[in-house]
């Protein structure tokens, strides 16, 4: 009941939360998850249809992806799902109600709609917030605007395509949001000890880049200093670095899932010989 209530509370102060409402559904599903739920078409050989693959094909299914994940849950949850679900929306509209009812409608735009309008030149985490900066003290604003707008679709389009190409079936999420479940990826790998090793030198590059994003962080917030254009490679960086840990551990588990298929199927293959034998 704690779950119930808690996970509803939970994004209701933070709204991220809300993303971990899916994983923990297809964790409550009863069984096997079918092995096609999450795949996107592989890559071809041939170059011209390698492009359209990652021009067109790619990116529609992963943009369908979510909805086929959601499509699926519909159809197949059952009542502890449901209980979870329903409970958690609940929970959180009633707090939500209960602020609204003593704060207005300023608690609503400040809490959701806000966000939607915003234009943080501090969210220094973001790979474009230095044009955001550049565009707080232009005197013409649109032309910034603009590029800001274009750079960050060729951020989204990059980021697609390096999901799509390199880890095929794996999503990376801002670093906090993900960073908690980091000791079930390592769990999930085959945790011997070059893997170890290699985990720990992965997580030491990630601590250092944090470093100095901080470092810089604390140079321009808490002693003013005008090192706009240090902490944006800073977090240009950071990003990658964040990039970086997540295709180590995607090949990584990918490795581990693909050897463990492998011993499957030659046990079944033993396991059917041995039964042919008997019969014979």
């Amino acid at each position: 009941m704690a779950l119930l209530f808690g996970y509803g509370l939970a994004v209701h102060l933070k709204v991220y939360p809300v993303i971990y409402g899916v994983p923990i559904l297809l964790y409550m599903q009863p069984g096997a998850l079918p092995d096609n739920l999450t795949t996107l078409p592989r890559r071809p050989t041939g170059l011209w249809q390698q492009l359209l693959w990652v021009v067109v094909k790619a990116p529609v299914a992963a943009l369908l992806l979510p909805f086929r994940v959601c499509w699926f849950l519909l159809w197949r949850m059952g009542r502890r799902q449901w209980a979870f679900g329903l409970l958690s929306v609940a929970t959180c509209f009633a707090v939500g109600c209960l602020f609204y009812y003593m704060y207005g409608f300023p608690f609503v735009f400040e809490s959701y709609l806000y966000h939607a309008t915003r234009s943080d030149h501090r969210h220094n985490m973001s790979p474009y917030f230095y044009l955001l900066y550049l565009d707080s003290v232009a005197p013409v604003k649109a032309p910034v605007s603009i590029f800001c707008c274009l750079f960050f679709l060729v951020y989204l389009v990059v980021v697609l395509i390096l999901m799509l190409v390199v880890l095929d079936d794996f999503f990376c999420l801002y670093f906090l949001w993900w960073l908690c479940l980091l000791p079930f990826a390592v769990g999930a790998t085959d945790m011997k000890k070059d893997t170890l090793l290699q985990t720990g030198l992965a997580m030491a590059v990630f601590q250092v880049t944090c470093l100095f994003w901080l470092f810089y962080g604390y140079e321009l917030e808490f002693e003013g200093k005008p090192v706009f254009l240090e902490l944006a490679l800073a977090s240009a960086v950071f990003a990658s670095s964040q990039m970086g840990l997540v295709v180590f551990f995607a090949h990584k588990i990918r490795s581990k899932n693909k050897m463990q298929r492998a011993t499957d199927a030659a046990s079944a293959s033993s396991a059917a010989a041995v039964l042919e034998r008997k019969r014979v």
